[in-house]
C-alpha cells in the first residue's frame, strides 16, 4: 500500500517523504503477514526471462502457477494482447489491480556493491542515483536502477548496498513487447535472485489498496465506528443539554429582565401611592369634615352642597347674615383660608342669601386627629 500526499513542502521540509516514513514506521512494527489480514494482495503476473523463453507466472492469494511460456525470438511476430487471454484463463481477476514484474536475468543486470552510513538506510536508491555517473558506465537516465540495503550494520556504523542497474536500451524493448502481448502494463521491473529490487524505483501501477479491503478491514472499521459512535454518544448528549440549558438560561433571563422592568414599574407605582396615602393621610376625613362643617355654620344657614377635593372644601348653601360665615369656618381648627368664591346674591322669592365658600384643609390638624 502506498499512500502519496503530492509534492508538498513545509518549512523545506519534504512531507510527502515524511509521510512515508512514518507509514514504513508503522508497517515495520507488525508482525510479517499482519498487512495481508485486512488488504488482500494485488492480483499479480511475472515474466521472466529465462534463457530463451520468456515465461508467464500467476500469483493468486501467494500461490504460484505457470500460465504460458513462449519464445523470446517469438515475441516480435505474436500480435498484439495475444497472451491475454492464457493469463485471465482459470479465474476473474480485476484487471485495473493486476501487477505486471518482469524479471531480467541477473546476467544482464550491472551489479555493485556499496558501503554506506547506516542513516541512509531509507534513502539509499536516491543517494545512490547522485553517484550512477560515477559507478557504472552510463548516465542516470539512460539506466533503469535500484539499490538495496543487505546484512546487518557493521561496527563501524556502514551498511552494505546492492546496486543494481539495467541498459535501458535493453530492457525498453522487452517491456515494451510484454506489455503489447500482455494488454498489461508493467509495474515492476526486477531481476532474477533473493532482493527485492524494482529498477523503476516504484511500482508504475497503483495498488489501488481501497479496492482490495477484506472482511477483517470492514470489520475493524464497523467495530472502530461503533467504538467512536459510544464514545461520541455521550458527548452529543451532553452538548445537547448543555444547548438546552443555554436555551433555558437564555430564557429565564429574558423572563427575569421582563421581571424586574414590571418591578421597577410596580415600584414606581407603589410610590406614587405611598405619596398619596401619605398626603391623604395629612388631611382629615370627609366624616370628620362634615361634622365640624355642621357644628360651625349656625342654624341660619342651611348648606345645599360640600364638597371635598384634595386638601379645597367648597360649600353651596343659602341663609341670612352670611357675611359673618367666613369668621366662624377659619375659626375652626379644621379651615383656613375660607372666602365667598362668588358674588352673595339674594333671591328674591325667598329673601335669602345665596353663596359659595370655599377653604382650606389643615394638614396638621388633619394629621393629629
Amino acid at each position: 500500500m502506498r499512500i502519496d500526499v503530492g509534492n508538498l513542502n513545509l518549512f523545506g521540509v519534504d512531507l510527502n517523504r515524511a509521510f512515508r516514513w512514518w507509514v514504513q514506521g508503522i508497517r515495520e512494527s507488525f508482525p510479517p503477514g499482519f498487512e495481508t489480514l485486512f488488504l488482500r494482495p494485488s492480483p499479480k503476473i511475472k515474466a521472466v526471462i529465462d534463457g530463451d523463453f520468456l515465461y508467464f507466472q500467476r500469483i493468486d492469494n501467494l500461490r504460484s502457477r505457470e500460465a504460458v511460456r513462449i519464445a523470446l525470438e517469438d515475441l516480435a511476430l505474436s500480435p498484439d494482447g495475444n497472451l491475454r487471454g492464457d493469463l485471465l484463463s482459470g479465474s476473474s481477476l480485476k484487471l485495473d489491480l493486476v501487477q505486471l514484474e518482469l524479471v531480467l536475468p541477473d546476467s544482464r543486470v550491472l551489479h555493485k556493491t556499496l558501503r554506506l552510513p547506516q542513516e541512509v538506510r531509507n534513502e539509499v536508491r536516491d543517494v545512490v542515483g547522485y553517484q550512477l555517473s560515477r559507478l557504472t558506465p552510463f548516465p542516470a537516465e539512460k539506466l533503469y536502477y535500484d539499490a538495496c540495503a543487505f546484512g546487518s550494520v557493521g561496527s563501524d556504523g556502514m551498511l552494505d548496498v546492492d546496486l543494481a542497474a539495467v541498459p535501458k536500451a535493453y530492457a525498453d524493448p522487452l517491456i515494451e513487447q510484454v506489455e503489447r502481448l500482455t494488454g498489461f502494463r508493467v509495474s515492476r521491473l526486477g531481476v532474477d535472485g533473493e532482493r527485492p529490487f524494482n529498477l523503476f524505483g516504484r511500482p508504475r501501477v497503483p495498488g489501488r489498496w481501497w479496492k482490495r479491503l477484506s472482511l477483517n478491514s470492514w470489520l475493524l472499521a464497523a467495530l472502530l465506528i461503533s467504538l467512536l459512535a459510544c464514545i461520541a454518544a455521550p458527548l452529543v448528549k451532553e452538548r445537547q443539554l448543555v444547548i438546552e440549558r443555554k436555551q433555558q438560561i437564555a430564557a429565564l433571563q429574558g423572563e427575569v429582565t421582563g421581571l424586574m422592568a414590571t418591578s421597577d414599574m410596580l415600584e414606581k407605582n407603589l410610590a406614587s401611592l405611598n405619596y398619596l396615602i401619605e398626603q391623604r393621610s395629612k388631611l382629615p376625613l370627609t366624616t370628620a369634615v362634615v361634622a365640624e362643617m355642621s357644628q360651625v355654620v349656625p342654624d341660619n344657614i342651611y348648606m345645599a352642597d360640600l364638597r371635598v377635593q384634595g386638601d379645597t372644601v367648597t360649600m353651596t348653601g343659602y341663609g341670612t347674615d352670611v357675611v359673618n360665615l367666613i369668621d366662624l369656618i377659619n375659626d375652626s381648627p379644621l379651615f383656613d383660608g375660607a372666602r365667598f368664591t362668588s358674588p352673595v346674591s339674594r333671591n328674591a322669592r325667598t329673601g335669602l342669601d345665596q353663596f359659595t365658600v370655599s377653604a382650606r384643609l389643615t394638614p396638621s390638624t388633619g394629621a393629629s386627629e
